[in-house]
C-alpha cells in the first residue's frame, strides 16, 4: 500500500517500464523479446521455463525488472 492509500501492483508497473525499454531498443534497431507479454502476473516457474527455452546461438542479455516500495 502506498502512503496515499493507493495499492501498488508491481507487475503492472514493471510491464510499463519494460514496454518503454523495448520501445527505446526498437528506436536503436536492437531486437528484443518480452519474456512476459501478458497483462496478468504469471508464476516464476513459468517465467523460468520461458527463459530456459530461449536457446539462442547469439549473445543475449536477460533483464529482470523489479520495484521496491519503501
Amino acid at each position: 500500500m502506498l502512503t496515499d492509500g493507493r495499492q501498488f501492483i508491481e507487475y503492472r508497473f514493471n510491464r510499463e517500464v519494460v514496454s518503454m525499454m523495448v520501445s527505446l531498443m526498437e528506436q536503436k534497431d536492437l531486437s528484443s523479446l518480452k519474456l512476459v507479454p501478458e497483462e496478468t502476473d504469471i508464476a516464476l516457474s513459468a517465467r523460468i521455463k520461458r527463459a530456459n527455452a530461449l536457446n539462442s546461438s547469439k549473445p543475449c542479455v536477460l533483464v529482470s525488472v523489479h520495484w521496491l516500495v519503501l
